[in-house]
Parts: C-alpha cells; sequence; structure tokens
C-alpha cells in the first residue's frame, strides 16, 4: 500500500494525487509510520485531499511517535500555529490510535 502511494505521488496530475491520498491512507491506518508522515504532508498541502492543518498534526504526531525526525519538527511547527486545543485534541486523538490488524491470509 505504501509502495503504491508512493508511486502514485511523484505523478502530478490531480487523479494521481488522489490515488497517493487513499494508498497512504489504508497503511497508514496499518500503521506504516512513512505514510503516516506522507498523508500528513497531503493534508498540510491539500494534495490529494482538501487541505486541512489539524488533520495533518494529527498524523505527523502519529509519524513522530513512531520515530519519523521530520514529522516531529512538523509536527512542532503545525502545533505552534494552531490553536492550543485543537492541537491537543490531535495530541490526544493520536494517542489513542490503534492501527487495524492486518488479515493473515491476504498474502497467501
Amino acid at each position: 500500500m505504501h509502495d503504491l502511494g508512493v508511486y502514485y505521488a511523484k505523478d502530478a496530475g490531480q487523479a494521481a494525487e488522489t490515488a497517493a491520498f487513499r494508498w497512504f491512507r489504508q497503511a497508514a491506518e496499518f500503521g506504516v509510520t512513512d505514510s503516516q508522515y506522507n498523508l500528513g504532508v497531503l493534508y498540510a498541502e491539500g494534495r490529494g485531499v482538501s487541505a486541512d492543518p489539524l488533520e495533518a498534526l494529527f498524523w505527523f504526531y502519529l509519524a513522530a511517535a513512531g520515530g519519523d525526525g521530520e514529522a516531529q519538527s512538523a509536527a512542532q511547527t503545525l502545533a505552534a500555529q494552531a490553536p492550543p486545543l485543537a492541537a491537543e485534541q490531535a495530541r490526544a486523538r493520536a494517542l489513542a490510535f490503534s492501527p487495524r490488524t492486518p488479515n493473515p491470509d491476504a498474502n497467501l
């Protein structure tokens, strides 16, 4: 899923950006840190999805918790620009996040 997101993200067309968003979102929900970061970028820039800085902040918080240093930096920047309550809500959502469990039969 992540690799498909990367493939589509390299294309500049709107349809490709929408496809990249869809694949990154699926991988991010399974806990793939790189996809969580990329999803944050897409939300921050409004690529493939409507721009939403607070949703971007949520995904950056998740990626930062997974060890992504760029996500940590992006989260700090967005949190400083967001209303404090909204930033705290994004952080609380990230702390409560539980990745989806993959189907063990999916790759047989």
